[in-house]
């Protein structure tokens, strides 16, 4: 059996491991901002499947760490209540709350991103609108004139 400080390094090393790649997942959105503002879609997909890998990656290693806390979440609670005198404690609190800061920051810049996508998404709906409408003024034009019975004049006055 692990002894609880054992456990809670493992929690504390889970963490700093997550914090990492959220840094470059704070990184990739970064990047993510200057494709959109660079119109690069192809770019842009290509940081998106990036952080996907980053967002598997922190999926695992928070079910490790779901399972590691499970097991140790009694311990924690009295480290809890005397976290000042067991330094693996305050590390646990410290990386949490570091996680918690970049995760707060990575959403602020997701938000301003998603803003940027749906203005350049109606940018471009109005140019498509604006296409379309363009095409049927044309075809309007370029449709041949009817043809119709020729008109005749007729002069009654004899």
């Amino acid at each position: 059996m692990i002894s609880g400080i054992e456990n809670i390094r493992m929690l504390n090393n889970l963490l700093k491991e997550k914090y990492n790649l959220l840094e470059k997942m704070w990184e990739l959105t970064k990047k993510q901002s200057e494709s959109i503002a660079a119109e690069d879609i192809v770019e842009l997909m290509r940081l998106i499947d990036e952080k996907q890998t980053c967002i598997n990656a922190i999926d695992q290693i928070d079910e490790e760490f779901d399972e590691i806390y499970i097991q140790s979440k009694g311990l924690l609670n009295v480290f809890q209540t005397k976290e000042s005198n067991i330094p693996e404690a305050r590390e646990l609190k410290q990386n949490t709350e570091r996680i918690v800061s970049v995760i707060n920051d990575i959403m602020k810049l997701e938000k301003e991103n998603n803003e940027k996508v749906k203005d350049s998404m109606l940018i471009y709906k109005k140019q498509i609108n604006n296409i379309a409408v363009g095409r049927k003024a044309i075809s309007v034009y370029n449709k041949p004139y009817a043809v119709t019975n020729p008109s005749y004049f007729i002069d009654k006055k004899k």
